[in-house]
């Protein structure tokens, strides 16, 4: 397979940067998510890769090769589009063939190649049909099969499930995973969907206004958000993130969260980590809903809190908990906080909160970026 190199790369169309300064490698055989909001410039990136976009600066390689100024067909890249882009008039057998057909292929080679691929997407009790009798998730196989028949160096797919219902969009995804682990492909997943993107990835490179923000494990964009938008882009819930002030208390270290009656102690490791630049430019708390425990009972350093909201969910229930009043707007602050079904709670009950400390997250709010 391939080795995909970024370097410096930047898109513009017209006064809008797609893609700035966009830096990354791609291992060989290696799975790499691009993920973020519409708009922020992925679907840009992987058509740069693909030779569909040519950058303004930069360079990209693959396996070594500078290939900014190679076309799309000379790559040796199979791109799979949002749309299946299947022609209508050709059946499943068809439609797969056609890029072996378009590179003289012998008639016996190509019928080999086709039914290997069928095979393997379990569609090939299929060949004969034509796209307008297949469902959603029939027809991105065909797509998918048209791609892998070519065996090229990379896979560029651009959000392939965006079209299919929810149950189909499960089942096509547990098929990408095991097919890319049956072939060994190099492949770029483009995707807005955090759940595809933590399912399917090695590696994820979330993007936002055409930076890269963050690349790593599902775990590690998770667990270790280096920025702001990373940490409230990624969960369901999103990571709760509250303005915080860091005061002295009897020479203790206290995080103090804005307009809340909530004081949290800090360690003196944690203290340290909070430049006095960052306290200038004011601080932002961060922690996930499922590490704060909640309680009918309080303990030694639990907080009361009034429930807001309860929204069951099924397997959980989530607490919006309500810590104070934002000074200028008299809007609720309100934390978020994930609860087993079973615990008995309704709106406008007291209940104590208990803090994950190893799990707290603090972001320089000028900056955007994670001091913890």
């Amino acid at each position: 397979m391939a080795h995909i190199k970024l370097e410096n790369v930047v898109k513009r169309f017209g006064d809008v940067v797609a893609v700035k300064d966009f830096n990354l490698e791609v291992e060989d055989k290696e799975f790499v998510v691009f993920l973020g909001p519409s708009g922020c410039g992925k679907t840009t990136t992987l058509r740069l890769i693909a030779g569909l976009e040519n950058p303004e600066e930069g360079d990209i390689f693959i396996d070594g090769q500078r290939v900014n100024d190679l076309s799309p067909a000379d790559r040796d890249i199979a791109f799979v589009f949002q749309f299946y882009a299947l022609y209508p008039h050709l059946n499943v057998y068809d439609n797969i063939a056609f890029p072996l057909k378009a590179v003289n292929i012998s008639k016996s080679e190509i019928d080999a190649e086709v039914k290997r691929v069928a095979k393997i997407l379990q569609i090939a009790d299929m060949l004969d049909r034509k796209p307008s009798v297949l469902s959603g998730g029939e027809m991105q196989r065909v797509a998918l099969g048209r791609a892998m028949v070519r065996q090229p160096k990379v896979y560029l797919l651009d959000e392939p499930m965006a079209n299919l219902d929810a149950k189909m969009r499960v089942d096509t995804r547990a098929e990408i995973k095991r097919l890319q682990h049956e072939i060994g492909a190099t492949t770029i997943f483009v995707t807005h969907d955090q759940v595809e993107a933590m399912s399917l990835a090695d590696r994820i490179a979330v993007i936002h206004q055409g930076l890269l923000q963050q690349i790593g494990t599902p775990h590690e964009i998770y667990n270790k958000p280096q920025s702001l938008f990373v940490a409230g882009f990624m969960g369901m819930p999103t990571m709760n993130l509250l303005d915080a002030e860091l005061t002295l208390n009897e020479a203790e270290s206290v995080l103090h969260l804005s307009h809340t009656d909530v004081d949290l102690r800090l360690s003196p490791e944690r203290q340290t980590t909070i430049t006095s630049d960052a306290q200038k430019n004011g601080l932002v708390f961060g922690i996930r809903p499922e590490h704060i425990t909640a309680g009918s009972q309080p303990n030694e350093q639990s907080i009361s809190a009034q429930v807001h909201l309860v929204e069951p969910l099924g397997a959980v229930n989530i607490l919006d908990i309500r810590l104070g009043t934002h000074a200028e707007t008299q809007d609720p602050i309100l934390l978020r906080v994930r609860a087993h079904p079973t615990f008995p709670v309704t709106v406008g009950d007291t209940i104590w909160l208990d803090f994950d400390e190893t799990e707290m997250h603090l972001f320089d709010r000028e900056t955007e970026q994670a001091l913890w």
